[in-house]
């Protein structure tokens, strides 16, 4: 197969292109990875660190490192990529994703990826059973550099804890004294309050369809 192709795409025959260059790095090498990078980032030996002129009395952005990965101010290039495994060792999970390929990226993996095309993605965060503790561990390392927790690992963490629960007790949500029992009372009515309303424009709906059709019949 030449570069860039692979057959059977749709199938009926064509191609897929190619769409994106990916490199995702073991948890394993994580500690590594990290210290490598903050060595070269102090010293201004990576490819694509930013250079910004000097002024005096001013921190740039790029001056001051919160976490060498979660910042997400490098990306490795292949020259980078090979100092890194002479240094330590340490070398990625390289490959190309072509058009209708799904990329799964296991928690606590850090990763880059480099269009190779104008592409568009789709891309879902979520969390595994599995990769619980990963999540909540990276959780405290963004929390101490400033940065959001887009996965909310706690608070998913939470929610399955509330619905295995109410699993459990036939599937009613559980309640813990009389405030509970209340809060828990007016979270069920307006539940059914917005159903209510939900299935009562879906009727309406099914009505202004119904006379449409009856309308174009009679003509």
């Amino acid at each position: 197969e030449e570069e860039g192709e692979r057959p059977g795409m749709g199938g009926d025959g064509g191609v897929a292109p190619i769409g994106a260059q990916w490199e995702i790095f073991r948890r394993e090498d994580v500690p590594a990875l990290t210290e490598w990078l903050h060595w070269k980032w102090c010293r201004g030996e990576l490819t694509y660190q930013v250079k910004h002129i000097k002024i005096p009395g001013v921190k740039h952005k790029s001056e001051v490192q919160q976490h060498p990965i979660h910042d997400q101010t490098n990306f490795l290039t292949a020259v980078d990529l090979a100092a890194l495994h002479r240094d330590t060792g340490v070398k990625p999970w390289s490959f190309v994703q072509r058009l209708g390929d799904a990329v799964f990226i296991p928690g606590g993996c850090p990763h880059q990826v480099r269009n190779l095309r104008s592409c568009l993605k789709v891309a879902v965060d979520f969390v595994s059973p599995e990769s619980t503790g990963y999540c909540l561990a990276m959780a405290r390392e963004l929390r101490g550099c400033g940065v959001e927790d887009k996965l909310q690992g706690r608070a998913m963490v939470l929610h399955g804890a509330r619905l295995a629960d109410e699993l459990l007790n036939g599937g009613k949500p559980r309640t813990y004294g009389p405030a509970s029992e209340a809060a828990t009372a007016v979270f069920l009515a307006d539940n059914a309050e917005v159903a209510a309303a939900a299935a009562a424009r879906a009727a309406g709906r099914r009505f202004v369809a119904d006379a449409e059709e009856e309308e174009e019949e009679e003509e």
